[in-house]
């Protein structure tokens, strides 16, 4: 939580709004993918799209929806509180291996939002697919064209990304 707590210091105003609408976060997975990478911000965005909290107070551990002082205001602007939805995502449904041969299967595939207006935050995580024996090895990376397009498509729109 101290992680999401930092970014939204920094991010709250881009990624939270006034609107109730649910922002979207999807982390992002391709084989050879680092386990701790994609499930602990997932964990954390889904411990936020179950229970949310307007105000968090770090030293005293307390959490609430109404003013903590002194806390980290969670909302923007004192709006409403912020609603989450996120998922692990990929170039296709196809199951990903992890480096440490986890496999996951993604819940939503790239190419169906090829202006990539899903999202309102990416999370990308480090891969190690020159580790990994079955990783994709047409980019060093291990992440294909059908995604580095999706996050050019992304970031053209100023939307956020986590690294």
């Amino acid at each position: 939580m101290i992680a999401v707590a930092s970014w939204s210091l920094v991010g709250v105003a881009a990624f939270a709004s006034t609107a109730s609408a649910p922002k979207r976060v999807g982390v992002v997975i391709a084989n050879g993918f680092e386990m701790l990478d994609a499930i602990g911000p997932f964990e954390v965005f889904k411990e936020i799209e179950k229970t949310y909290f307007a105000h968090v107070n770090l030293a005293s551990q307390t959490w609430s929806d109404t003013a903590l002082q002194p806390g980290i205001q969670c909302s923007a602007d004192g709006g409403p509180p912020l609603h989450v939805e996120v998922e692990m995502v990929a170039d296709s449904l196809t199951p990903v291996t992890s480096l440490s041969g986890v496999t996951i299967t993604p819940t939503y595939d790239l190419k169906e939002d090829p202006e990539a207006k899903r999202y309102d935050l990416l999370v990308f995580g480090a891969l190690s697919s020159s580790k990994y024996e079955g990783a994709r090895t047409e980019y060093k990376d291990g992440h294909t064209q059908t995604t580095k397009d999706y996050l050019k498509a992304h970031n053209r729109q100023g939307k956020d990304v986590m690294t």
